[in-house]
């Protein structure tokens, strides 16, 4: 019998990263801890501001929306913004990992 279109059976989840992305990632966070975490990266920021620049617009999404397609909508500060994504991260303000 036939899966019924949209219907998933077995698999990751949707959005679920794989055991290689998820093993990359945290190597990553760890070098860019041990290195000198967020002070460093804006120290060097600071000396190379086009290629910061470059590694920003890769980073950003070019568009963007909010639910359902509609207008993103924004409460607080950009650095209120930070604070709790590095929060939910386990990321200190020095940078360093809370683990």
């Amino acid at each position: 019998m036939p899966v019924p279109k949209g219907q998933r059976y077995g698999g990751r989840q949707k959005g679920t990263e794989n055991k290689r992305t998820r093993s990359i990632r945290a190597a990553i966070i760890e070098v860019f801890n041990d290195i000198g975490g967020i002070r460093h990266f804006a120290a060097w920021a600071k000396k190379n501001p086009d290629d910061f620049y470059k590694l920003c617009g890769r980073l950003i999404p070019i568009e963007v929306s909010g639910p359902d397609g509609g207008p993103i909508e924004i409460k607080g500060t950009l650095s209120q913004a930070v604070d709790e994504a590095n929060s939910k991260n386990g990321i200190s303000k020095s940078g360093r990992s809370r683990s």
